[in-house]
């Protein structure tokens, strides 16, 4: 869905195309300057792997009924803050359905 959309925090996309995009970007070793593109893409890598990294510990140290704890805490966590985002239009109420 991220590819779709055009966007550079593409969630759905699975770390073998985030890397190949990352190293065939023409601009990957301008370091002195900030691409917006590729940054995004390193840390959407390093933060996968970092992840990948604390939920591996988290299950090792109170197993599976608790790691899945864990993550359902950080899924309402999420969710609820979902509430403090701010409409694009100030006062403007999104509708369902035809107006």
């Amino acid at each position: 869905m991220g590819k779709r959309i055009n966007s550079q925090f593409a969630t759905t996309v699975v770390l073998t195309s985030v890397w190949c995009e990352l190293v065939a970007d023409p601009k990957l070793l301008n370091l002195r300057k900030g691409i917006t593109s590729r940054d995004h893409k390193v840390l959407a890598i390093f933060a996968l792997f970092l992840g990948a990294f604390t939920s591996r510990a988290v299950l090792a140290e109170i197993g599976s009924a608790g790691a899945l704890g864990v993550a359902t805490g950080i899924r309402v966590f999420l969710a609820f803050g979902w509430l403090f985002v701010p409409s694009k239009n100030p006062g403007v109420e999104l509708r369902a359905g035809p107006a």
